[in-house]
């Protein structure tokens, strides 16, 4: 098997995918093999999935049931397994891109002396048809030693697919995608990966390019009062984690605990924002979250635990309640959703945000 294995878990994605896995193997480093894993697609990527494979020496094709793309990426991960004793696992989405030329042999040279746990790259996102490009996540060349280091300053930005993970992880620790749970899955995987490690190697290089596909599952989600606690109940569920992965470290189980409790109560802020923002009213907002225990941890949050944006609506949120659920936004926020649905204004929206030109991300 290759040093460098790259798992696409692939779900009706005829328009892209050719496209993804060319990125993918036109790399520099030939050391490289693909894993496509077709999850029941309905339309022809499992046909072109098998047609890339003929052509391709270094790419396979397994065809599975539609379970998701948790159990697809699973499916991958244990497909190298069997087969892998050294090297890396990354992963690519089926609409997104690495960026051309970057994988040296250099590069996996630097990269196979240093043996990081894991490796993170610099990323950039897209327009839809990834012919403009923004910086998503800019990292300073590093190396990561946790135990000079808590755990919430070992955990990277950017994509979790912006990483490459060390197959001596997968096979240490039983750290997987969680089946079932469609919102944050990839977060929490990466979170975890990041816990388990002990070395970070961080390069200034970009590799991972997110397309902003606007039919994608991420950015079809609509808030309401029905599916509010999605998010924070994955981050509370994540915590139990610690009961098999730090069987015999009291003190990592106690940091993965925390950790996880902290993320529902961030997440729990964010999404109080987001509905007061849509116009639900505070009594019927709180109503829905007032039996989970992290939303009343979030009187307890500390504002270094927080990004910037966030900071200012954990301040309101403390010192001024009613400001909080009652900004006066939300008419901006329903005038902003209904330009959203025009295509004239994604294009304005894409022109401004999108700055960067193929050949000017080549360059850099």
């Amino acid at each position: 098997m290759a040093y460098i294995n790259v798992v696409i878990p692939v779900y009706n994605a005829e328009q892209y995918l050719l496209d993804t896995v060319r990125s993918v193997l036109d790399q520099p480093e030939k050391d490289i093999e693909i894993i496509l894993v077709d999850d029941g697609s309905t339309d022809t990527s499992g046909k072109l999935c098998d047609e890339i494979a003929q052509i391709e020496e270094r790419v396979s094709v397994v065809h599975k049931s539609n379970g998701g793309v948790s159990s697809a990426r699973n499916v991958g991960i244990e497909y190298f397994l069997k087969n892998c004793k050294y090297g890396y696992i990354a992963f690519c989405d089926a609409d997104d891109l690495w960026v051309p030329n970057t994988l040296s042999h250099t590069m996996t040279k630097e990269i196979k002396n240093e043996d990081a746990d894991i490796v993170g790259f610099s990323m950039y996102s897209s327009n839809s048809s990834a012919a403009r490009f923004c910086v998503t996540n800019k990292y300073e060349k590093n190396v990561i030693i946790k135990q000079k280091y808590e755990g919430k300053h070992l955990f990277g930005g950017g994509s979790f697919a912006a990483h490459l993970y060390n197959i001596r992880l997968f096979m240490q620790n039983p750290v997987r995608f969680v089946e079932g749970c469609a919102h944050n899955e990839d977060v929490i995987f990466s979170a975890k990966m990041f816990f388990c490690s002990q070395t970070i190697l961080n390069l200034d290089t970009f590799l991972y390019i997110y397309r902003k596909n606007y039919q994608s599952s991420t950015n079809m989600i609509r808030y309401s009062l029905e599916n509010a606690t999605l998010i924070p109940d994955s981050w509370e569920e994540a915590s139990v984690f610690s009961n098999r992965l730090f069987v015999d470290d009291c003190v990592e189980s106690n940091n993965w605990s925390k950790f996880c409790k902290t993320m529902s109560s961030i997440r729990c802020l964010e999404i109080l924002k987001i509905l007061s923002d849509m116009g639900y009213v505070q009594n019927e907002i709180e109503k829905v979250f007032m039996k989970k225990e992290y939303f009343h941890r979030i009187e307890s949050l500390h504002l270094d635990e927080l990004a910037e944006w966030q900071r200012d609506h954990l301040i309101q949120y403390k010192t001024d309640r009613d400001r909080f659920y009652h900004s006066g936004r939300k008419c901006v926020h329903i005038f902003r959703n209904y330009l959203k649905a025009c295509n004239i204004f994604r294009r304005v929206y894409d022109l401004k945000k999108y700055k960067l030109s193929l050949n000017e991300i080549r360059n850099k």
